[in-house]
């Protein structure tokens, strides 16, 4: 059965089951999303309706934004590396500034534009994602040297990363260095380097989670929830209650007690918990094999990019929703800290929403280059088909 499957997908283009795999789960998550936010949708702006709305509109934005990163080459993509992470930089600096940052239970994270709200962070990610593709295509190989690939790597992103916990948002800096691991993996550099590299990200990290109170209190939490159930741990408890009140075919859509209060921030950070209430084991299992699905199709991408930087480009992107999606799920299950990370095409958001399907676009360009037999020559790019001069010469 395994082997039919696994010939069965080897004969699909990828193209294809990443269409559908995020057809189903943005179907699913606005689905999930209406029957968890009603009471938060009420209580925050006066109608049941709204959040969903809001999420229907969100969606078609992130559709447009896949269609036109579809249409954009990669080379150009390549081009604007600088300005999209210089831009990325003006943002996340604009967001901790008094006045242009709003804040919310703590957090400075959002950029208010009327009634429009972005979240720099998440722009981040695509522009560190071209940049350091970019970067290591060029730089890595034979001869490489520490000057020319881990200084400005690393240097660059420990500026954006010291930008992003100053918000304060751990969870996203932990994807931006699980994307950069990844692509540094990817493009040949030696084990004993990557390994010296998140070692070093270890201790950090570490010391990071610990400066803070509030980072402290979510650690100490995770480790013993039940402890903490009225305070710093009621979320995981509530999250846990939750998967064990919807078993394995789940209690129904709309009738669970989570949504109403119960669990904060259920149609966002714990949509899961939502998931696993109302349609069960089933429904969490659904959510999990359509990522992993893509997830594989994303790892397959990369294998047969049509150069270095698409295939590290790919890989960076791949990294980035299975980082998202592991840790929003593993909070949600009590097994990783809560950190704040949405997973990737089912909870509510706009910036996650548009940035993500963005992401997929390129993915999609990727693929679409490497099917239609395009190859990358000097930089450049030209297609070569099988009645090519070079496949055709006689040999010898």
């Amino acid at each position: 059965m395994i082997t039919r499957v696994r010939s069965m997908l080897g004969r699909t283009r990828p193209s294809l089951v990443i269409v559908v795999c995020v057809a189903l789960l943005l179907g699913s998550g606005v689905v999930m999303v209406l029957a968890s936010s009603p009471y938060s949708s009420l209580v925050t702006y006066g109608s049941v309706w709204s959040v969903f709305l809001r999420q229907v509109i969100w969606i078609a934005g992130g559709v447009v934004m896949a269609v036109v990163a579809l249409l954009v080459p990669t080379a150009a993509i390549r081009k604007l590396r600088y300005i999209l992470l210089g831009g990325g930089f003006i943002l996340l600096l604009a967001v901790l500034v008094p006045g242009v940052g709003q804040s919310v239970s703590g957090s400075s994270r959002w950029i208010a534009l009327g009634p429009i709200t972005i979240q720099p962070s998440e722009i981040m990610k695509f522009a560190w994602c071209v940049f350091a593709a970019d970067l290591l295509s060029r730089r890595t190989g034979d001869g490489w040297k520490v000057k020319d690939v881990l200084v400005p790597l690393l240097g660059t992103l420990s500026v954006a990363c010291a930008l992003i916990v100053k918000q304060p948002d751990l969870g996203t800096t932990i994807v931006i260095v699980a994307m950069t691991v990844a692509m540094m993996v990817a493009s040949g550099l030696p084990v004993s380097v990557v390994v010296k590299v998140v070692g070093a990200m270890g201790v950090i990290g570490a010391v990071l989670a610990f400066a803070a109170p509030y980072r402290r209190a979510r650690l100490l939490s995770f480790v013993h929830p039940f402890a903490h159930a009225y305070s710093s741990g009621y979320q995981v408890v509530q999250s846990l209650v939750s998967f064990g009140t919807g078993g394995v075919t789940g209690v129904g859509l709309g009738r669970g007690a989570a949504q109403w209060g119960f669990l904060p921030h259920a149609h966002t950070d714990f949509i899961f918990s939502i998931v696993g209430e109302q349609t069960g084991i089933i429904g969490t299992l659904l959510i999990v094999g359509l990522m992993l699905l893509l997830l594989l199709m994303g790892l397959r991408i990369a294998s047969k990019a049509v150069g270095k930087f698409e295939s590290l480009l790919a890989m960076g992107i791949t990294c980035w929703l299975a980082a998202e999606s592991l840790i929003n799920m593993g909070a949600a299950l009590g097994i990783l800290p809560v950190t704040g990370i949405p997973l990737p095409f089912v909870s509510y958001g706009g910036s996650s929403m548009l940035i993500t399907m963005a992401a997929v676009g390129v993915l999609l360009r990727i693929t679409r280059d490497s099917e239609r037999g395009f190859r990358v020559i000097d930089g450049g790019r030209m297609k070569v088909s099988m009645n090519h001069p070079v496949f055709t010469a006689p040999v010898g």
